[in-house]
C-alpha cells in the first residue's frame, strides 16, 4: 500500500531545534505526492562569541544528530534532507563523505547534505569556476566551508562570516543586510554566490539576485532540497524560487509544474544567459530546464554531467568531528568518524582547549 499523501516520497527533514527557516522554506519546495517529515536536532540557543564557541555549538549539533535521525525513522521515510549545513562542510571532501555515510549507515536510506547539494549545484550551472560565499559563521566554520569549496574545484575569491551571536539570531538577519553583502561578495572576477548556513533565509532573495546579476545565486535550502528530490527521481519544478520568470510575478512562488507540464517562459533568466548549449539549469528552483522544449518544461537530470544519485559527481558528502576533549569525543564516538585533519583551523583552535581553553568549559558557559 501506499501513502496517501506521500505517494510519490516521503522524505525525512533532519534540522536544528533552533532553526526556523529550513522547515517553511522546504515545505514551499515539496511538490504534490511528496510529504516533508521534521525531526528536531536539540540544541541549546549558545551565546558565540569566538571561533571556539562557534565550534562548541556545531559540535552540539553534531552530537545529537543520530536522535533525530532515529526519531524521523519511525515514520519511514524514503529519503533524508539534512537541514544543517555547518557540520557537513568540516574536513573537506572526504570529511564531508565521511559524514553522510555514517548517516545513511545508520539509516539505511539516502541523505543529501548541504554541503554535496552546493557543490552539486554549482557543476550542475556548468562553466563556473569561481565563487564567493556568505555564510552566518565565524571564520574558523567559513575556513572548513572554503577548503570544501576548493577541494571540489572552484576558486573561492570572497567570503563573508556574519558572526551571528545565537543560533536564532541567525534568522533574524534582514534582506537589506544580505543585499549589502552580495554587493561586496559579487564582482567581474565571480561566477556564482553561494549562500550557507541553513537558518539564513535567502531563498527568495537568491532568486531577486540572480536575475539582477545575470549569474547564479544559490541559497542553501534550495539546492539541497533540489538535489534530494533529483535523487529521488523527482524532476517537478517550482517555479519563482530559482529567479522572477517574467510573465509570472513575485505571486508565483509556489506553482508547480510537472515534467510535462506547459507554462514555463523559457525565454527567462538563465535559460536566456547560459544558452550557448541551450541548457540551463534552475537549481533553486528545483528543475534543469531543456531550453529546446518550446513551450513545455523539459526536466532533465545533469544533461551534462552524470546523476548524483548514482553517487558519480565526486563532490562531498559529510563531515569530521575532532576528537580532542570529552565533548568532541562522544560527538566523534556516537558519530564513528576520524581525527580532523591537523592543517585545518578547526584543528588549530581546538588544539589551543588543549593547552587549557578546553571546549568542555566553552559548552558550559554555551
Amino acid at each position: 500500500m501506499t501513502d496517501v499523501l506521500g505517494w510519490r516520497k516521503l522524505l525525512g527533514v533532519i534540522a536544528p531545534s533552533t532553526n526556523t527557516v529550513v522547515q517553511p522554506d522546504m515545505e514551499r519546495m515539496r511538490p504534490p505526492g511528496v510529504t516533508n517529515h521534521f525531526s528536531r536536532i536539540y540544541v541549546e540557543d549558545p551565546v558565540a562569541l569566538s571561533n571556539e564557541d562557534f565550534i562548541a555549538g556545531t559540535t552540539a549539533i553534531a552530537e545529537n544528530t543520530m536522535d533525530a535521525v532515529q526519531s524521523v525513522m519511525t515514520c519511514k521515510p524514503d529519503y533524508l534532507v539534512l537541514g544543517m549545513s555547518a557540520i557537513t562542510f568540516y574536513g573537506g571532501v572526504e570529511g564531508s563523505k565521511s559524514f553522510k555515510r555514517k548517516i545513511e549507515e545508520f539509516a539505511g536510506i539516502g541523505a543529501s547534505t548541504g554541503a554535496e547539494s552546493i557543490a552539486a549545484a554549482l557543476q550542475a550551472y556548468g562553466g563556473v569556476k569561481s565563487v564567493s560565499f556568505v555564510s552566518p559563521y565565524y571564520p574558523v566554520a567559513n575556513a572548513e566551508v572554503r577548503r570544501f569549496l576548493e577541494e571540489s574545484g572552484f576558486t573561492v575569491k570572497r567570503d563573508v562570516p556574519l558572526l551571528c551571536k545565537c543560533w536564532t539570531d541567525i534568522a533574524k538577519v534582514t534582506p537589506d543586510r544580505l543585499r549589502d553583502v552580495i554587493a561586496h561578495l559579487d564582482g567581474p572576477d565571480v561566477d556564482a554566490i553561494v549562500q550557507v548556513g541553513t537558518n539564513l533565509s535567502m531563498v527568495d532573495l537568491a532568486a531577486e539576485k540572480e536575475a539582477e546579476l545575470g549569474k547564479p545565486v544559490i541559497a542553501i535550502n534550495s539546492a539541497t532540497y533540489w538535489h534530494a528530490l533529483r535523487a529521488c527521481g523527482i524532476t517537478d519544478r517550482v517555479e519563482g524560487l530559482a529567479q522572477l520568470h517574467p510573465g509570472h510575478g513575485a505571486e508565483g512562488h509556489r506553482r508547480v509544474v510537472g515534467a510535462e507540464g506547459g507554462g514555463a517562459d523559457l525565454r527567462d533568466g538563465l535559460a536566456q544567459r547560459l544558452g550557448h548549449d541551450a541548457h540551463a539549469v534552475d537549481v533553486a528552483g528545483l528543475a534543469l530546464v531543456g531550453a529546446e522544449a518550446h513551450g513545455r518544461v523539459a526536466l532533465d537530470v545533469f544533461d551534462r554531467l552524470e546523476a548524483f544519485a548514482h553517487s558519480e559527481v565526486d563532490v562531498g558528502r559529510g563531515h569530521v568531528v575532532l576528537q580532542v576533549d570529552e565533548l568532541l569525543g562522544r560527538a566523534a564516538h556516537r558519530l564513528g568518524v576520524r581525527h580532523q585533519p591537523e592543517g585545518t583551523d578547526a584543528a588549530r583552535v581546538l588544539r589551543r582547549h588543549r593547552r587549557g581553553r578546553g571546549i568542555g568549559r566553552q559548552a558550559q558557559r554555551l
